[in-house]
């Protein structure tokens, strides 16, 4: 591994696929196995967890305890990059084939940049996960739109009376898009909920299911962990003035997203069967809409005009919608030119603008 690269590791700090060590020892096989476990990665030796230097040499003792404890691992797992670069012992450590690995301590996974023991059902999920992956749902890594077939899509697609068009400049967005409508938008994925997490604790507990994307939300500080996700998002819908979003849990996961019908798609030509009752339906909708944000627009006018130094927070306790949702409407009525910010963000104060 080159200096520039170790430089970089060590300046994006420790995360899923990075762990610092100061020096080695004996107990890097829980690391070793968390990392297989997980999505693989590296282990600096010679790095204290704040990233400052402090520095670890490779001799050929310490590499071949490194490959002895990784082979005593259980499935055995294979590292063969073990390099110096400056004052830097790099191990690289490949995602698994064969989940779940342990040591000698037991099962150990990633989390936000720890290395964690699992618990039995951590475990038994792993086991779950990896025994009922069938052979299509394998991902294809080296796979790239130029190797698909448009002939073969378009022949599908007449198979199954699908009139959508297929074009070279449209083959991956139609492969890759979620649904759009009229009156929502949904996503969809398969899976079901996360092993272990029942319906009941759908949306008060988190679980999370792609791990390198969790982490990399962790390190820009924008997850938490106490599963107040779907809250927030139902929260917001109807502090839109939107029905609330719903969710379907079978063997796939399904969200619901209903649109404001402001932004709907315009129908031209021909009006078809059930198109007027749609059409009457989003008018209510919008009707509906456009009378709770306006009834929630004047709450937040009066209330400032009594107590202009108000904070988000007491507006959303008077009004009883959720901070996320007076953000929305101050937002949207500093947009419309119905209020101004005096002063910073801690100290200003609102002015309704007559």
């Amino acid at each position: 591994m080159k200096s520039e690269e170790i430089k970089l590791i060590i300046r994006e700090g420790e995360g899923l696929t990075v762990e610092f060590k100061e020096k080695y020892t004996s107990k890097i096989d829980r690391d070793i196995v968390a990392m297989a476990n997980s999505r693989g990665g590296f282990i600096l030796l010679g790095v204290s967890d704040d990233g400052k230097l402090t520095g670890e040499k490779l001799t050929n003792q310490m590499k071949a305890e490194i490959c002895s404890l990784a082979r005593n691992c259980d499935p055995h797992i294979s590292i063969t990059k073990i390099t110096q670069t400056g004052d830097v012992v790099a191990i690289e450590v490949p995602e698994g084939p064969e989940k779940p690995y342990s040591c000698s301590s037991g099962y150990f996974r990633r989390l936000d940049g720890i290395t964690q023991k699992m618990t039995q059902k951590e475990v038994r999920g792993i086991f779950r996960d990896t025994t009922d992956r069938l052979f299509e749902s394998l991902p294809c890594r080296d796979i790239r739109p130029g190797n698909i077939s448009i002939g073969k899509i378009r022949n599908f697609l007449k198979e199954t009376g699908t009139s959508f068009r297929i074009i070279k400049t449209n083959l991956e967005p139609f492969l890759s898009s979620v649904g759009v409508f009229d009156d929502r938008v949904e996503v969809e994925n398969p899976g079901g909920l996360p092993s272990g997490l029942s319906p009941l604790d759908f949306g008060k507990i988190s679980m999370r299911r792609n791990l390198l994307i969790a982490d990399l939300f962790h390190r820009m500080g924008k997850v938490e962990r106490i599963g107040s996700g779907i809250k927030r998002m139902r929260d917001l819908m109807l502090a839109a003035g939107l029905k609330e979003p719903g969710f379907e849990m079978t063997s796939f996961f399904r969200a619901v997203f209903y649109r404001n019908s402001e932004y709907a798609l315009k129908l031209t030509g021909e009006k078809k069967v059930g198109e007027t009752t749609q059409e009457t339906t989003q008018e209510t909708t919008q009707e509906t809409t456009q009378k709770t944000t306006q009834k929630t627009t004047q709450k937040i006018i009066q209330l400032i005009m009594e107590t202009p130094y108000i904070t988000r927070k007491e507006l959303s306790d008077l009004i009883g919608i959720t901070d996320n949702g007076i953000k929305y409407h101050l937002t949207n009525m500093q947009r419309k030119g119905l209020l101004r910010r005096v002063g910073p963000d801690k100290g200003g104060h609102w002015e309704v603008v007559k």
